[in-house]
């Protein structure tokens, strides 16, 4: 064992930023898991800025709200909290199984790792004690393997070097615009404020890279004028905004914003940058939409730069 190199997950969760997705069905159980996670990863070292709660109607709802916040990448680790009882149909079988799938596919799909916190109990006498009294607390324990596993793949990435890493190079104009993503991709999927978001991430340590003025410019104003930019979007697109990935979302939101009110940036520049977010955050061909439909937003918003040039 001595020549051996062990690696090993360490239960610090300092600088780890962390979603969490807690069903409201049988509310009042998974509320006390909710509790014990908090408790667990704050005893741990946890930031509260960095934990976001999200609420989803049920287990089964879940795996669409948790590939979304894995796609994003704005969460080191997710965590899934709620209760699922067995009933006197096989709905329990269905729902159970579907949402371990899913939580599961989505980890795998997007390299995010996401702790399954759901009780899937016979009884609900079995769910209480699962949920803070005599079997502990399984929000708790699902917390601290998510801090574990978090920090094992950290160092798997620094020392082993294999695998894919997360993108975060580039310029601070470029980390603006990333972090203003993820800041809006947030702003989506949680219904928090504009302004309260932007306090958030500007009180990250990571923010210190970031051209601050053009990363507040972005996440304040897009916010505030979402409506006339989505109405841009609408008129574009193919695509109803409703049914737009968050992600691709938020960049066609900085991308119109730029377009509109950043003249001083080249339009070829605005679209490639968004393209180059959508390659590392968006879906497969994601790159593909919105590279399109920014292009036909600069002709309509910077005709005269879009021209072609003139005949000799």
């Amino acid at each position: 064992m001595d020549k051996i190199k062990i690696i090993e997950g360490r239960l610090v969760a300092r600088d780890m930023r962390i979603g969490i997705v807690a069903a409201r069905f049988n509310e009042f159980i998974v509320d006390q898991l909710l509790k014990g996670a908090l408790d667990a990863l704050k005893r741990h070292g946890a930031n509260p800025r960095d934990l976001t709660v999200v609420r989803v109607p049920g287990a089964w709802e879940m795996p669409l709200v948790v590939k979304r916040m894995a796609a994003g990448r704005r969460y080191d680790g997710i965590l899934g909290l709620g209760t699922v009882i067995r009933g006197a149909t096989p709905h329990f079988d269905y729902v159970a199984g579907e949402c371990a799938k899913g939580l599961g596919q989505a980890s795998m799909q997007h390299d995010v790792p996401v702790a399954f916190g759901v009780l899937t109990t016979d009884t609900i006498e079995q769910a209480v004690e699962r949920a803070g009294t005599k079997a502990g607390n399984k929000g708790a324990d699902a917390a601290v393997s998510l801090v574990e596993t978090i920090d094992l793949l950290r160092q798997l990435e620094s020392c082993v070097g294999a695998g894919k890493r997360r993108p975060g190079g580039g310029g601070p104009r470029r980390q603006a615009r990333r972090r203003a993503m993820q800041a809006l991709y947030q702003w989506q999927i949680t219904g928090q404020a504009g302004q309260d978001v932007y306090l958030q991430f500007a009180g990250e340590d990571a923010h210190a890279r970031v051209d601050q003025e053009l990363f507040r410019e972005l996440v304040r104003n897009v916010t505030d004028e979402s409506e006339d930019l989505d109405a841009a979007i609408g008129e574009l697109s193919d695509r109803a905004v409703a049914q737009l990935d968050p992600v691709e979302h938020a960049i066609l939101l900085i991308g119109i914003y730029e377009l509109k009110h950043r003249a001083e940036v080249p339009y070829r520049v605005v679209i490639s940058e968004a393209v180059e977010l959508t390659r590392q955050f968006g879906a497969a061909d994601g790159h593909k939409f919105v590279n399109a439909l920014l292009d036909r937003a600069a002709r309509r918003l910077r005709p005269t730069e879009t021209a072609p040039p003139p005949e000799a």
